[in-house]
């Protein structure tokens, strides 16, 4: 089993990753960032000679060109990039053994990444902004949450500490490196397990730093979105053991630190059943996209002011992220999949930018540059 790292080990690291941070926004003060735009995400389907079901990794370019297919052993769930090779990148599966380091430059499976026998991942991690550590969100079989700390490189475990809740989730670094914020699922309504909650933990000293509960006890803590001011968004699905049918939530912490599960307007809240899938913010208005495959419904809100902006009724859509420029929502969505565009500055529609044909049916898709020659 790994042993939790010394305090020092994290030290070094968060002073490390915070270095590497300032040298990286030096970089792009400096240049435009180089290679190829891609939005990123996963495709399942099943081939027509055999029957058999193929998993694989896309990229799609500004054009909606099909650039890369990368075949994989199991059906990815997060995509996180390697801050100092971004032609590298590693998967996980969502609640099971599958990961890997996969190369976009030359279409690869790089190597497959594990972890111990007692052990599931959870579908996301986290790397140092200097790439020397990587974090991942892995549950126990008995539903305890950890954050496994892997070599940056060599994605050996090094240490792990806890999330401070079960089942955990999404995770995203702040602080330069030093602060984890961790989405923990929560178990059953009526079992032992704890709640439905956002964790703020200390990477240096491995501690706690604040527990947000779910307001609502009868949703989950799934996927997060962060403001520059603190703000705080969240998106879940009806709690584990409770039906589809239910719907899912989203919890906005704004400037006055109140941590709100939202409930108006009626009409569009109960209208969103199921899994509340994901979320995107457009950081310079405050602005969130957010998707309910099972409700056909994409909404957007204001963060800031807790309150509905749009509401449109789309086929099935799933994945949601901000382009480059951030000029455009890019959402993948319809039972035969597409990737549609909305300006951020008026939510509407650019259906002169929408890619039929796309493939990509996974959870997420993610804004991604690098090059590919």
């Amino acid at each position: 089993m790994p042993r939790p790292l010394g305090r020092r080990t994290f030290l070094g690291a968060a002073v490390a990753a915070t270095a590497g941070l300032a040298l990286d926004r030096d970089a792009r003060a400096r240049s435009p960032s180089p290679g190829t735009e891609l939005v990123v995400g996963a495709k399942q389907f099943k081939e027509v000679a055999t029957g058999q079901l193929s998993l694989v990794l896309v990229a799609i370019d500004a054009h909606g060109k099909t650039t890369r297919e990368i075949p994989l052993a199991f059906h990815f769930h997060g995509f996180v990039p390697n801050p100092r090779a971004p032609e590298r990148a590693v998967l996980f599966e969502k609640q099971g053994p599958g990961s890997c380091e996969v190369d976009l430059r030359s279409g690869t499976v790089l190597r497959t990444i594990t972890t111990t026998p007692d052990r599931k991942f959870y579908g996301h991690g986290a790397y140092a902004p200097d790439g020397s550590i990587l974090y991942a969100t892995e549950t126990k079989l008995d539903g305890t949450g950890v954050i496994t700390v892997r070599d940056g490189r060599t994605f050996a475990i090094v240490g792990d500490f806890p999330t401070f809740g079960a089942r955990p989730h999404d995770c995203r670094l702040i602080d330069g490196g030093n602060t984890l914020v961790v989405a923990n699922g929560g178990g059953k309504l009526d079992d032992q397990e704890p709640p439905p909650s956002v964790t703020y933990v200390d990477v240096r000293t491995q501690k706690l730093m604040e527990r947000l509960e779910v307001p609502n006890p009868r949703i989950n803590a799934g996927h997060l979105a962060l403001g520059p001011h603190g703000e705080l968004a969240l998106v879940s699905a009806p709690r584990r053991g409770l039906p589809a049918s239910e719907p899912g939530g989203l919890t906005i912490r704004a400037a006055d630190r109140r941590f709100l599960t939202l409930t108006e307007p009626v009409e569009v809240t109960r209208k969103m059943v199921g899994e509340v899938l994901s979320i995107a913010l457009h950081p310079p208005s405050g602005v969130i996209g957010v998707t309910t495959p099972d409700a056909n419904l994409l909404t957007f809100w204001d963060m800031r002011r807790r309150r509905l902006l749009k509401k449109l009724d789309v086929e099935y859509p799933r994945g949601i992220t901000i382009t480059e420029d951030q000029q455009h929502f890019a959402v993948s969505c319809g039972k035969i999949p597409r990737l549609d565009y909305y300006k951020t500055s008026t939510l509407a529609l650019i259906e002169s930018k929408s890619a039929p044909g796309v493939g990509l049916t996974g959870s997420h898709i993610y804004t991604h540059r690098c090059a590919l020659t």
